[in-house]
């Protein structure tokens, strides 16, 4: 299960993403595969320090200036 702060953050940066020209397809499946498990599962969701890891480079990517 995450916690509320991970949620948030997941939450925003799938937000965010959506407008973001610089993801390749597959971050695209796989942020739209983690849109549908929060949205399926909310704060029950569980998510794998690997799936983590690709969250915390798509974030660079999303928020690079």
């Amino acid at each position: 299960m995450i916690d509320d702060d991970q949620l948030a953050f997941l939450t925003e940066l799938l937000k965010d993403a959506e407008s973001c020209a610089r993801l390749t397809q597959w971050e695209e499946e796989f942020l739209a595969d983690m849109r549908a498990r929060v949205l399926l599962f909310g704060s029950d969701s569980r998510i794998s320090d690997p799936q983590w890891t690709v969250l915390r480079r798509i974030e660079a990517k999303v928020y690079a200036t």
